[in-house]
């Protein structure tokens, strides 16, 4: 018993081809959803030391006064 060897069609060939692009496009929306969010986490734990440090060098005129 032989198998007959499939023939793609080119409706196939754009449906493959159009899910490969739609699952590549999630993929990299995915990565830069990722980095947009590591970004803002280091930015959120940047901020406060930088207004801390703008604080403590107001302490520190004053105190110097």
């Amino acid at each position: 018993m032989t198998r007959k060897l499939f023939k793609p069609t080119r409706l196939a060939a754009a449906l493959q081809a159009a899910s490969l692009l739609v699952i590549a496009g999630g993929l990299f929306a995915i990565l830069i959803s990722d980095i947009i969010r590591q970004r803002a986490e280091v930015v959120s734990v940047e901020a406060p030391s930088q207004v801390q440090l703008f604080a403590l060098s107001h302490e520190s005129d004053a105190k110097s006064r």
